[in-house]
């Protein structure tokens, strides 16, 4: 951002060091200067609106993801691994997922697991959702035991975040 106000800048000084010399109209010279404004300026503000939306989207991502890998496991458990991505998820079209699995091992079977996650009530990742729906929280044995303990949210409008689209 700061080499792009550095060109800004030296443009202007050069641009009415000229008009001095030159003797060119006020007019000519701002008419000039706004199209050389317009065209350094406008790619920075793309480039940063989707810098914005990435990051935006990743915070989001963590704090919706905060909610499930920090919540206490249960007894003769432990987390091997866990995951969190944004992106077009489930379904196809322009809109955002934010998915956060936590893979556990554990002795107790899959009923106690689903009762000891139940007090867990997940907040949205975005607050205005589109669809207004609620996350939804999914525990599934994937072997002997081993279980993936799944939190999505669905559905937001993914603008501006390429891997929403």
């Amino acid at each position: 951002m700061s080499l792009v106000i550095f060109l800004c800048l030296s443009t202007l000084c050069v641009g009415l060091a000229t008009a001095r010399i030159r003797r060119i109209s006020s007019v000519a010279m701002r008419g000039s200067m706004a199209v050389l404004a317009t065209i350094i300026l406008l790619p920075a503000l793309l480039v940063l609106g989707a810098t914005s939306a990435y990051a935006a989207n990743e915070w989001r991502l963590a704090r919706f993801g905060s909610q499930l890998l920090e919540f206490p496991l249960p007894r003769s458990t432990r987390e091997v691994a866990h995951v969190a991505v944004v992106g077009v998820l489930v379904g196809n079209g322009d809109h955002c997922d934010f998915v956060v699995t936590r893979r556990i091992e554990s002795s107790l079977p899959l009923d106690s697991l689903k009762a000891h996650f139940a007090p867990l009530h997940l907040r949205p990742a975005i607050s205005d959702g589109a669809d207004g729906g609620l996350p939804l929280l999914e525990i599934r044995e994937d072997s002997v035991r081993h279980y993936s303990v799944i939190a999505t949210d669905a559905a937001y409008y993914g603008i501006f975040d390429l891997r929403c689209m």
